[in-house]
């Protein structure tokens, strides 16, 4: 039986990580140079300075996302999306690539996926791509996601005889993320219930059908500390963060509206919480959730949450643990994890506060 690959971790380049992106992006085009318009001679010629600026002006952005996929702390992989200028409802998909002993470790489609969330979550409607005719493998993975090929096709580059077909994802309703107004709380009972209700069966039925308290919310939402999606005006999901006595910051709910779920709504939640550990300088946030649920610790660990060892529990997460076995959790079931902010600013945040 083959050794299972460890899972990759996707996130936003850094602002001082010019030289992984040009490492990864020359690595791309000499592992698969019909799978990109450019050149690896072309960009072999680009200065430190011009990937320098590159970066800085992505930092600098709302329209680009650059991201990069990492095993072990390794850079893995790369992804770029961009809003098309004059029209911001369309985002464009380009430079996805996967070292080949990454591949198969869901890499590919935790860089695709971020992607569409980071789209839909800045308003674009419609997300594009083109790949190269007879590349199978990109395809199949594509349409896992939900893309589409179109009839449209044109040349890989000028004089080149391959063509690239266009396939496009419908993303549906825009999608915002903002702090919470005063208003959105009286809704946000239902989506919590909701959300609850697809963990019947792993959870004691007493414990889905707790809210948290309307005091608990105002107090959260008067602090900046309270997050929601709304598709226009009403709220469809929201992030509550609740500071323990030592002043660490907890991700004490999530939740999202089932009806608009598998939308990269809760990625997008979770995205802006993590931004605004990094700005705060708390340096870091935790959450307790079900290890065995796949929307809860794996979902978190593709964001860069990674579990905290039991016996490293500190007096305050040992006692919230203890807390959920009282209300009838299963502590073996349970997992605390953090999420480890870094110093320097986010490239092109996905989500907009």
């Amino acid at each position: 039986m083959s050794e299972a690959k460890p899972a990759a971790r996707v996130r936003p380049f850094e602002a001082h990580e010019w030289r992984t992106l040009r490492e990864l992006r020359l690595r791309a085009l000499a592992d698969a140079p019909d799978a990109f318009a450019r050149t690896l001679a072309e960009e072999e010629g680009r200065s430190d300075a011009e990937w320098s600026r590159m970066l800085a002006e992505s930092a600098a952005s709302q329209s680009r996302l650059s991201l990069l996929a990492e095993r072990a702390g390794r850079g893995v992989g790369l992804a770029y999306g961009q809003l098309e200028s004059g029209a911001p409802e369309r985002a464009h998909l380009y430079s996805m690539w996967v070292e080949p002993a990454a591949r198969r470790s869901g890499a590919g489609r935790a860089l695709v996926e971020a992607v569409v969330s980071w789209a839909r979550s800045s308003g674009a409607r419609t997300l594009v791509l083109q790949v190269t005719e007879g590349n199978e493998p990109a395809l199949a993975l594509y349409r896992r996601v939900g893309f589409v090929a179109t009839d449209e096709l044109s040349p890989l580059r000028p004089g080149s005889p391959l063509r690239v077909r266009v396939l496009r994802l419908a993303l549906g309703p825009g999608y915002a993320i903002a702090l919470a107004r005063p208003s959105d709380l009286a809704a946000l009972a239902a989506i919590e219930l909701a959300a609850a209700a697809l963990l019947e069966g792993h959870a004691p039925a007493s414990v889905l059908r707790e809210t948290t308290s309307e005091a608990v919310l105002r107090a959260a939402q008067a602090a900046g500390r309270l997050w929601v999606a709304l598709e226009g005006d009403a709220p469809v999901g929201f992030a509550l963060v609740e500071v323990l006595p030592s002043g660490l910051p907890h991700l004490q709910e999530l939740g999202v509206d089932p009806r608009h779920g598998r939308r990269g709504i809760g990625t997008a939640l979770v995205r802006a919480v993590c931004e605004w550990t990094r700005r705060s300088g708390a340096g870091e946030i935790t959450l307790t959730t079900f290890r065995d649920v796949p929307w809860n610790l794996p979902f978190y660990a593709r964001l860069g949450f990674e579990e905290i060892p039991r016996a490293e529990l500190g007096p305050e997460l040992a006692g919230l643990v203890r807390e959920e076995a009282r209300r009838g959790l299963d502590p073996e079931r349970r997992a605390a994890m953090r999420y480890r902010a870094r110093v320097e600013p986010w490239l092109a945040p996905a989500v907009v506060e």
